[in-house]
C-alpha cells in the first residue's frame, strides 16, 4: 500500500485499501482512519459527493469507538485534592475536560485536560504512543491485556490559579481504558472501599 501511494498509483491504492477494509471491517478505528483520509483526498479533488460519503462512513465508524463516547459528567480522584467532577465534551477529535468542581489550584469552570484522539494516518510521521501492557492481575481486572494511550495535556497551576500552564501527556490514564462500563464499576467499587457505602 505504501509503495502504491509513493508511486501515486491511485487505482492500486483504492484496490488495496478496499481489500484491507474488507479484511478489517470489524475494526472501527481502521475504518475511521481510512474514511477520513479518503474524505480529505476527495475534498482536495473537488469530489464533494465522494467526500460526503466518506464523512458519513467516518461518523458511523467513530460512533463505535469507545474513546469518542465519553461525553458527560465524570468523577475522578485528583490525588490529595480528593474527588472532583469534570464535564467531558468533544471539539472534532479533541476530547476536552472542564472542571465542574474545582480546587484551590484550578477552579471550577476551567479546563483540566485535553486529549487529541485524532487517528494516525497510514504512513504518518506522527508519534504513536504504545499501549500500556498490564500485569496479569490488572489484565484480569480490566478484561484486556493492553490499554490504549493518546497524547494529551493537563492544566496545572499554583494556588489561586496562578502560573497556570499546560503540561504534555498529563491526561488521566482512565481515558486510556475504553471499557466505560468497567470504569464505572471500578469507580463504584472504589467508593465502597472509601466510604463503606454499598448503595448505587
Amino acid at each position: 500500500l505504501q509503495e502504491a501511494r509513493r508511486a501515486q498509483n491511485i487505482d492500486m491504492v483504492k484496490e488495496l485499501e478496499s481489500r484491507i477494509m474488507q479484511a478489517q471491517q470489524v475494526d472501527a478505528e481502521f475504518v475511521y482512519t481510512v474514511a477520513l483520509e479518503r474524505q480529505e483526498i476527495a475534498e482536495k479533488r473537488g469530489q464533494f459527493q465522494e467526500a460526503e460519503k466518506r464523512r458519513q462512513q467516518a461518523l458511523e465508524a467513530r460512533s463505535a469507538l469507545p474513546q469518542f463516547n465519553l461525553e458527560g459528567l465524570w468523577v475522578g480522584k485528583y490525588g490529595d485534592h480528593g474527588y472532583e467532577m469534570i464535564n467531558v465534551t468533544y471539539q472534532g477529535d479533541m476530547l476536552l475536560a472542564e472542571k465542574v468542581t474545582g480546587t484551590k489550584n484550578v477552579p471550577k469552570g476551567q479546563a483540566t485536560f485535553r486529549v487529541d484522539l485524532s487517528p494516525s494516518f497510514i504512513g504518518s510521521q506522527e508519534e504513536v504512543l504504545e499501549p500500556i501492557e498490564l500485569g496479569e492481575g490488572a489484565a484480569k481486572q480490566w478484561g484486556c491485556r493492553y490499554l490504549q494511550r493518546y497524547s494529551g495535556e493537563g492544566q496545572v497551576a499554583a494556588e489561586g490559579y496562578n502560573d497556570s500552564q499546560w503540561v504534555s501527556n498529563r491526561a488521566p490514564s482512565i481515558l486510556w481504558a475504553t471499557n466505560t462500563e468497567l470504569i464505572l464499576r471500578l469507580m463504584k467499587d472504589d467508593k465502597k472501599q472509601d466510604t463503606g457505602d454499598c448503595s448505587s
